[in-house]
């Protein structure tokens, strides 16, 4: 059955698609204005681990065992990245050493569709930056002092993110983001909505209306 929710998302996911690469981007520091604004958002908050179970402090995050369902695959540039916390205070993606000091590090974010948007929220210091479908960082943003948020909404396809504090360990307390949505995807609910709106008026001028 066709509702009027599909024929509206059709339209504003045409007007979505319609406007990629065109724009600037859009820079948030609060989290919930960054929700309002970014649409449909997943939050990937790292209570679990990429199989659904629950999440423990060590579970390490693998190029094998990652968050690929969820639609982001997270690396870190030195090879440890892992789950830090408790079921108490919360669990953290955490890329650095284990006890000891280690080289500079930092979290790598490779979406497995471009995103629309993208943020974080970190329980430290980053540089936040986004990266285009050539490769190339496009715009960066620092923030610190405690939990913060970070986020961007974007009119050109983001590729990449990496999340940079300057030191030997990184974390992430919470990953949102926001696909493109597939061409495919588009035509077909374009396609749905206007077959419904040429239904509607074969009915309405068999009544007469």
């Amino acid at each position: 059955m066709i509702t009027r929710r599909m024929i509206l998302s059709a339209i504003a996911l045409t007007a979505l698609v319609g406007t990629v690469r065109a724009g600037p981007v859009t820079t948030f520091t609060n989290l919930d204005a960054f929700l309002e604004a970014a649409g449909d958002v997943h939050e990937i908050d790292f209570e679990t681990l990429p199989d659904g179970s629950p999440s423990y402090s060590g579970a390490m995050i693998t190029p094998e065992f990652n968050y690929t369902d969820q639609g982001v695959e997270f690396f870190s540039h030195a090879p440890d990245l892992y789950i830090t916390g408790n079921a108490i205070s919360g669990f953290d993606l955490y890329a650095g050493p284990e006890g000891s000091v280690g080289p500079r590090n930092w979290i790598i974010a490779e979406p497995v569709e471009p995103l629309a948007a993208v943020g974080a929220v970190f329980p430290g210091t980053a540089t936040f930056w986004v990266f285009d479908t050539s490769g190339a960082a496009f715009r960066r943003v620092w923030g610190g002092g405690g939990e913060f948020f970070l986020g961007f909404i974007a009119d050109e396809p983001i590729t990449r993110i990496t999340i940079d504090g300057g030191d030997e360990s990184q974390s992430i307390g919470s990953f949102y983001l926001n696909p493109i949505p597939e061409p495919t995807t588009i035509i077909l609910l374009t396609v749905v909505a206007g077959c419904v709106l040429v239904r509607r008026r074969a009915t309405s001028r068999r009544r007469g209306v």
